[in-house]
């Protein structure tokens, strides 16, 4: 039973970090798209 616990544990820890990584991933990209914006915005 303990073990059970255990388990869930490190599947929430797990899940928890993976989309602790998925959201610093999308917000890189969108300061990537925005710098991309402002780059095509410049010339006008």
């Amino acid at each position: 039973m303990s073990n059970l616990r255990q388990y869930c544990r490190l599947g929430v820890f797990l899940l928890l970090r993976r989309s602790q990584m998925a959201a610093y991933r999308f917000l890189r990209n969108q300061k990537k798209l925005y710098a991309w914006i402002r780059l095509w915005e410049l010339p006008q």
